[in-house]
């Protein structure tokens, strides 16, 4: 059996999951696989918000899929780390049980599976993973992709917010700051759903309507009328937070050294 781990806003593509099905993919065979390098990962589109502000200068490579075997609860516990082996309890390895910063350097070398990977491995930054997504030559900017990330996508300025305080990287001033102000990929989504230029973000979305996309939408975009009603929703949600749109990404103090001088 396979698994697959992801947020709550990511998924594969329904072809994606119906080949993983039926197609012998080698990553997912449990004679042949060692758990050196054990995840499939997808390529996702990413969907800033709304339906109508897909992301076209961007991939997210998420989410990934992985044999039970190499799995810590349902492989062999032989092949499981200890603490002492990881960063703590329940966190990603030490480098030296990694391929991508230690190459297993302090694993045994007569074990015949290298370690069993718990969540925070899967999510984290174990390298040299196989990655399949499609290079398609008639779309635009070779968007093939194999999964789609839906990516703030909230009910109300409050919850989102919220978000950017609380999670893993947390934003502490997000509530006193405008939702634009908070983070590059909000400042993304504020310029498409109000119609402004996003030249001076890292990242682009797509210049025409969704129902002219070549490639695969998720099914539930396909409904007619779908795609724009989430898209003035979201307007309408912005339109009425208190603390307006002024200003920017741009105008936070850390954009300076995190943001801005990443080469376009």
């Amino acid at each position: 059996a396979s698994m697959g781990l992801t947020d709550a806003d990511e998924t594969f593509t329904r072809d994606f999951l119906r080949a993983v099905q039926m197609c012998d993919i080698p990553q997912l065979n449990p004679e042949t696989q060692n758990c050196h390098t054990a995840k499939v990962i997808g390529a996702s589109m990413v969907f800033e918000g709304s339906p109508e502000c897909m992301t076209v200068t961007r991939k997210w490579m998420h989410p990934d899929l992985i044999l039970g075997k190499c799995i810590e609860g349902i492989g062999d516990d032989e092949f499981k780390l200890d603490d002492k082996q990881r960063q703590r309890k329940f966190a990603w390895r030490k480098k030296q049980y990694t391929h991508k910063y230690g190459n297993y350097s302090g694993w045994p070398k007569e074990k015949t599976t290298y370690p069993l990977w718990n969540p925070a491995d899967f999510r984290r930054d174990q390298g040299g993973h196989i990655i399949y997504f499609e290079n398609v030559d008639y779309l635009p900017f070779h968007m093939g992709h194999t999964g789609f990330h839906f990516h703030n996508y909230f009910e109300t300025t409050h919850k989102l917010r919220n978000k950017y305080m609380t999670y893993g990287h947390p934003v502490r001033e997000a509530a006193n700051m405008t939702v634009g102000e908070i983070h590059p990929d909000l400042d993304l989504m504020i310029d498409c759903v109000l119609r402004r230029s996003t030249r001076n973000n890292k990242h682009n979305t797509l210049s025409s309507r969704l129902e002219e996309f070549e490639g695969r939408i998720p099914i539930a975009y396909g409904l007619e009328g779908y795609t724009m009603a989430r898209h003035l929703e979201l307007k309408n949600i912005l339109m009425d937070d208190e603390k307006g749109h002024d200003k920017s990404w741009h105008d936070n103090p850390k954009s300076k050294d995190w943001y801005e001088k990443i080469p376009n």
